[in-house]
């Protein structure tokens, strides 16, 4: 095991366990050969074992150099990481959330605004919105002949000319080949890849169907699903640079698509609720003085309207920042006469609004865009007050769907943090 380790680590191989209990990888370009992974998969329960225990110590050592908190015990149970601290030693207003605390609240919130949501039609409709995505990814690869059989080897150069990849979205059709290789589609093989002897045929046509028959069901997000589906149809055209992605997230102008995205799903309504109850606690600890909010990458306002709309009248200033004067315009529109409410372009990768403190900072599904996420973090811990908090909503797993829609969008590449080094781009 230890050498196993060893090995994992000196290929510069980082290992994790997810909030879903899962183990997650991230490998350097070449680093992880199909002998390795083999390992790995053989002794996945033992890896999983051996890092549960390294977090629980490393959490202990960090606590013992803290003088706010003691952790008398952390280990690992079924409802995630859990830290045994002694209370006496806790200062007044410091809080310490486990992951239990968090799943049982997302549950609470999920359950009072979802209780009709039939669990089993949820997982239908992810593992064919996966399946379809995949498959609409694949079917791209065939349609230019590319892996149609067993042992047909090409290079990277070979197909990316072939299917013209724009050099703003090589990398990101790397992260592609990524994930047929994961998938056993293809391995590397000979300075290129070969296709293995899986065999994988989808209907993607019927899967389609099908995943309209579930969407009716569920009403996970109509808008949402039509906008994979728009995306589907021209993935080459969007490799080729052909078709602007934004033309198809916000058609003629309009964000009626964007809004449907990142507002009317399922998932964004409990994401956007739950950084709701936190902007509220923050706030009901605050009162007697101006409640400072800065939302980093407000964009449509998908995470805003719900904040907003709850702390109208309350002694608050809201710092609406984006780096379009177009999201700013659309803005300043639909919340008229709220003059509490400020409008700045703000870019994380640039700077700027180190002349304010902020009692709370949110970044919803923007902090990906960093091309460094530690510098970024550094830069907004730089303009939060002493016991102000920072919310994110940000992925922290990728599903194939983003892989053929929103992640065509501009900027996200050229990382120069660790995410260039496996073409990642979520943390």
């Amino acid at each position: 095991m230890q050498e196993l380790i060893e090995k994992i680590n000196e290929r510069k191989i980082k290992l994790w366990i997810g909030l879903d209990g899962e183990l997650h990888y991230r490998a350097p370009k070449g680093a992880l050969s199909s002998g390795l992974a083999g390992e790995i998969r053989q002794n996945k329960v033992k890896i999983v074992e051996f890092l549960k225990r390294k977090v629980c110590e490393r959490i202990v050592e960090v606590a013992e150099r803290n003088d706010k908190i003691r952790v008398a015990e952390a280990k690992w149970g079924e409802e995630g990481l859990l830290l045994q601290v002694e209370p006496e030693l806790i200062r007044q207003n410091y809080k310490i959330y486990n992951l239990a605390f968090l799943n049982e609240k997302m549950s609470e919130i999920w359950k009072s605004e979802n209780a009709d949501i039939d669990a089993t039609v949820l997982k239908q409709w992810i593992e064919t919105a996966e399946r379809v995505a995949l498959g609409e990814m694949w079917k791209v690869m065939l349609e230019h002949d590319f892996f149609v059989a067993e042992g047909q080897h090409f290079t990277v150069e070979e197909m990316e000319s072939k299917i013209g990849v724009a050099d703003k979205y090589k990398r990101f059709f790397r992260r592609w080949l990524k994930i047929f290789e994961n998938e056993n589609f293809i391995k590397e093989e000979q300075g290129g890849f070969c296709r293995t002897s899986k065999s994988w045929k989808v209907d993607v046509a019927a899967e389609w169907d099908y995943l309209w028959g579930v969407e009716k069901q569920l009403n996970y997000g109509e808008g949402f699903v039509r906008y994979l589906e728009k995306c589907s149809k021209s993935l080459t055209q969007l490799f080729r640079n052909e078709i602007a992605p934004l033309e198809l997230l916000f058609p003629h102008g309009e964000m009626t698509t964007a809004v449907d995205t990142y507002q009317k799903t399922l998932s964004s309504k409990i994401l956007n609720h739950m950084a709701e109850c936190a902007v509220l606690e923050a706030y009901s600890e605050k009162k007697g003085k101006v409640f400072r909010i800065l939302e980093v990458g407000a964009g449509v306002g998908g995470t805003s309207d719900g904040i907003i709309e709850r702390l109208s009248e309350q002694n608050v200033e809201y710092y609406y920042t984006d780096v379009s004067t177009y999201f700013l315009n659309k803005a300043k529109e639909r919340y008229r006469g709220k003059n509490w409410i400020k409008y700045k372009i703000f870019d994380i990768n640039k700077g700027g609004m180190e002349e304010n403190k902020f009692d709370l900072i949110i970044c919803a599904n923007v902090l990906h865009n960093a091309k460094n996420g530690i510098s970024v973090l550094q830069q907004l811990r730089g303009l939060i007050n002493e016991e102000g908090l920072l919310v994110i909503l940000d992925a922290i797993k990728e599903p194939y769907y983003l892989l053929t829609s929103i992640e065509f969008n501009d900027g996200l590449s050229d990382f120069d943090d660790f995410r260039n080094e496996d073409d990642s781009t979520f943390f």
